[in-house]
């Protein structure tokens, strides 16, 4: 039981970083830094392999308990689970954020291409150095 209780510790670790993981990111794409967007995802996705791993390992210590688990033992892992599924859903919630936020990043990058584009073309036109003296 120590091993369960030792890895609901670290999941609820790992739970609270990619929560603060998420916020960084979220403030990242309100700022559109593309840098440290990129790198805190790349961060926030090891995070979750870990997450996923220590979830896992959890689940199969637990399937594996031949004796009764007492009355406190019971309570800690349905806060865990309870604490997780909250949570999670302020995570998800969050990541919708962002992608909205990403999303109009790249809406207005491609608005401001296309009008760089068009405004170099114009351009072209008032090109003078070709013409014949």
């Amino acid at each position: 039981m120590e091993k369960i209780l030792f890895s609901i510790q670290q999941h609820l670790i790992l739970v609270d970083d990619l929560n603060q993981s998420t916020k960084r990111l979220k403030k990242f794409a309100k700022e559109n830094d593309i840098e440290n967007i990129s790198f805190e995802s790349k961060n926030r996705q090891r995070i979750i392999n870990i997450l996923v791993e220590t979830q896992n390992k959890i689940e199969r210590l637990l399937g594996a308990i031949n004796t009764r688990i007492s009355i406190e033992h019971m309570d800690v892992i349905r806060t865990w689970k309870l604490e997780y599924n909250k949570i999670s859903e302020s995570v998800q919630k969050e990541e919708e954020e962002i992608i909205r936020l990403i999303e109009q990043s790249k809406k207005n990058l491609s608005k401001e291409i296309a009008s760089v584009f068009a405004k170099k073309e114009r351009f072209k036109g008032y090109n003078l150095g070709n013409v014949k003296k």
